[in-house]
């Protein structure tokens, strides 16, 4: 283990407030950080998948491309567009990256050995935060190139002070049933504070918070109701980042899930690599073309390319829940329009629509949900006050005819 050169100088004033701040937390905990090369090992055959997961991405990349040449009017909604389009820029980079998954996805698409078995490090486009310097991604420029492979060493210098969001994560995972307290797996160069070894870090506080909003507003209750009827419960995530919910969803009911991503193919190459690898403990599978649901019934994690995305209205299945964090406030409103259908056709009478979303002046989605579903409850949360805040307003939907 690579012991940093002094990475938690506690300042006596830092120590005090955060023991005002969380008095149920240890100051006195046994603490440590956990760096990238101990958790970023990977054996041939998870490379071997991984590297065959990307080369069925570059393809379904280049139907989409023959489609929107074929029809393009007809085709436009499953094109990146908004904060994820190609051409995006929300400020100057000194390097002209685009600040968004394209670049990002760019790197994945090498096949670099290195890149593939640290992924964590270049998923900022998902969490809005830079694991790889342990800041917001707005504070730093993109990761537009392959990090050196000594990297863990300027680590080093910048694991400081425990930040509060490790505090806070702690904090609300001790007030929540054991099952519901996260442990990322060490896996893919995750990296953060280690205590009890359990991982701790700014992603895994936006999950915590996710979890116990889910929690706190009766929709784990409901599942779990609808698990002593059912075999599996059915999820939809309209984008799904890298597969982080995917997976601890898939741990809090006992891997008894059906767990289907849509997304573009471009969130999915680094969805599907992440959890073909973990220990998320149902069958994994890319889409690559509509066809029969071969695990119809049966629990596992699918991912499912836009483009795609009308497999699941075929299946004649009900979604138990549909889930959407951050991501429609930053695409087109046809787009929004799209989905929203897509979701209302899935849920039926009985299923539920999840979201949370930052204000959008552009796309006034507090205008489009209420044309779909009807406002079943407007989440709230006494273990995290301020999750407006810290990712925006949560609401869980219904259709009209929603029945418990």
């Amino acid at each position: 283990m690579i012991k940093p050169s002094n990475p938690f100088p506690k300042p006596e004033k830092y120590q005090m407030i955060m023991k005002k701040l969380f008095p149920d937390i240890s100051m006195s905990k046994d603490w440590s950080f956990i760096f990238s090369d101990e958790t970023s090992f990977l054996d041939e055959i998870e490379l071997k998948n991984s590297i065959k997961l990307l080369d069925k991405i570059s393809v379904i990349i280049e139907l989409r491309s023959q489609l929107l040449e074929q029809d393009y009017e007809n085709n436009i909604i499953y094109s990146p567009s908004g904060a994820w389009g190609p051409e995006y820029r929300n400020s100057i980079e000194y390097n002209n990256s685009v600040r968004n998954v394209n670049d990002s996805y760019g790197l994945l698409a090498k096949k670099d050995y290195d890149i593939i078995r640290k992924l964590r490090f270049y998923c900022e486009c998902f969490t809005g935060y830079q694991l790889a310097t342990l800041e917001l991604a707005s504070k730093r420029p993109w990761i537009a190139n392959k990090l050196p492979d000594d990297w863990d060493q300027v680590l080093c210098h910048l694991a400081g002070p425990i930040p509060s969001e490790v505090f806070q994560t702690i904090s609300i995972a001790d007030k929540l049933p054991p099952n519901l307290r996260l442990r990322p797996p060490k896996k893919f160069g995750e990296i953060g504070w280690l205590v009890s070894d359990e991982i701790f870090n700014h992603d895994l506080l936006c999950y915590q918070q996710i979890i116990s909003l889910m929690f706190e507003n009766g929709i784990i209750e409901l599942l779990n109701e609808r698990l002593k009827n059912n075999e599996i419960i059915r999820i939809v995530e309209i984008g799904g980042g890298y597969g982080a919910l995917a997976f601890y969803l898939s741990q809090i009911f006992n891997s008894r899930i059906k767990y289907s991503i849509i997304d573009i193919p471009e969130s999915l190459a680094f969805a599907s690599v992440y959890c073909s690898s973990i220990p998320i403990n149902i069958p994994t599978v890319l889409i690559e073309k509509p066809g029969k649901d071969r695990l119809m019934d049966q629990p596992c994690c699918e991912f499912i390319p836009n483009i795609y995305s009308s497999v699941l209205e075929d299946r004649d299945r009900v979604v138990d829940l549909c889930i959407n964090t951050l991501s429609l406030a930053e695409m087109s409103p046809d787009q929004v329009e799209h989905y929203c259908s897509l979701i209302q056709k899935l849920i039926g009478r009985t299923g539920m629509f999840f979201e949370q979303n930052r204000a959008s002046n552009e796309l006034k989605l507090e205008s489009t949900f209420p044309k779909y579903f009807k406002k079943i409850r407007k989440c709230k949360s006494k273990l995290f006050t301020h999750f407006k805040e810290f990712r925006g307003e949560a609401n869980l939907w219904a259709n009209a005819d929603w029945r418990k």
